[in-house]
This record gives structure tokens, sequence and C-alpha cells, in this order.
């Protein structure tokens, strides 16, 4: 995880201080510039909570802004401690789920997909000091909640040529399928029989009319003839 997190702790805390908390979360994320400052503000949001302690209710309402259910559930098991009635965190040298370090420059990769966002960065090995990691990747996954981009998934140690290739043949399975379902022949074949089927009920219907018609006609002649034999033989 990000061990290499607590080193700046007392940094974070003095840019908590100075740059407040965004009133809701940023929806529309279109460029790097707005993943960048949206993961800042989740990870102000985060070690915010070490300030004082706090209800659920307060600390779910300050994670709710950038964090999926899920991801604030894993967050908290890790971290929360109750204190008082209340509830804190406090640093660890593991720090679990705590968005990484990123240096949010050119070394940030970015991938941007229709539902997805994947935000990774290698970390080369660390062994000085009491934090040490081998060399890495560190990543966040980023998807939509109630229409919200929120952070959903943490990825450590991850393959950036695996997952983006994943998650680029999801795109082209799901964008396939599309296709063969409004595009393709054997959706619209099925058209033309249906409407023929129609014609010809329609078509057996008036038939059918027309020969009612023409025996209502028929019985109604046969009493007038029977009337006129009956004179005659008068």
């Amino acid at each position: 995880m990000s061990r290499h997190l607590l080193k700046f702790l007392p940094a974070i805390m003095i840019l908590l201080l100075i740059t407040p908390l965004s009133a809701q979360a940023v929806n529309d994320l279109t460029s790097r510039e707005d993943v960048f400052r949206f993961l800042e503000e989740s990870l102000q949001a985060q070690v915010s909570l070490t300030e004082k302690t706090r209800t659920m209710e307060e600390i779910d309402e300050i994670l709710d802004r950038y964090f999926t259910s899920e991801y604030k559930s894993v967050f908290l098991k890790e971290n929360i401690v109750k204190e008082g009635g209340k509830y804190v965190t406090y640093g660890s040298d593991s720090a679990p789920y705590y968005i990484p370090f990123f240096d949010f420059s050119e070394v940030t990769e970015v991938e941007f997909f229709e539902d997805e966002i994947f935000v990774y960065e290698y970390f080369p090995e660390k062994h000085e000091g009491p934090v040490g990691y081998e060399s890495h990747y560190e990543g966040l996954l980023l998807e939509k909640e109630n229409n919200n981009w929120k952070v959903s998934e943490y990825l450590y140690s991850v393959d950036p040529a695996e997952m983006i290739g994943a998650a680029r043949k999801k795109v082209q399975t799901d964008s396939e399928a599309h296709d063969n379902f409004v595009f393709k022949e054997p959706f619209f074949a099925n058209l033309e029989p249906a409407s023929y089927s129609f014609y010809l009920s329609i078509a057996s219907f008036s038939a059918f009319l027309q020969n009612v018609a023409a025996m209502s006609n028929h019985h109604q002649e046969e009493p007038s003839q029977t009337f006129l034999t009956s004179g005659e033989r008068q």
C-alpha cells in the first residue's frame, strides 16, 4: 500500500488548511487537470478525518462526495477508530486505501473510458527511512455512482498494459454487441414477415366481411321471393 504517504502528511495537513474542501464532488471529469484536482480533494477528505472525532454520519458525508459505498466501507474498516462515542482516524505505516501520493505531473498516467477512468503511476523502489517498498505501480479506478464520478477501487502493483488492455477489450465487446443488436440483418429480417402477416390478416378479415355481407343480402332476398310467389298463387 502507500507506505510513503506518512512522510508527506504534515505538508498535506498544511495544504488542507489552506484549501477548503469543495461543496460537492466533481461530476464532469473531462481532463487530466479535472482528475488531479478531484483526487487531491479526495485525499484531503481522508486526511481531514484525523483532525477530530466525528459521528459516523459526519464521516460518511465527507467521504461520500469522492468514494463509492464499497470503497468507503473498506477504507473505514481499515482506518477508523472509536473514541469517546465518536470516530477518528490515525496515521499508520500502512495507510491502507488512502489515495496514493501521486506526483500529479506527466509521470501520472490518466486513461479515459466512457464509464471508467484509470489513474496510475510508477513508484521506483525505496529502502531508505522507516518505510520501504519495491518498485511497483499504484493506481485508482474511478467509476460513476448515481451519475457522479467517484473512486471505486484501489489498484496496487498493477500491470498497466494488462489493465488498460482489458478495459479497451470491454469497450470493443460492448460496442460490437450494440451493433449486432441494432444494425445487423437478423434484427430487421423479422420486420418484413411480421408486416406481411399483418397484411394477410387484414386481407383475410376483409374477405370475411365481404362474405358476411353477401350472405346477409342473400337472406334478405329470399323472403321477398316467397312473398311474390304466394301472391301469384292467390
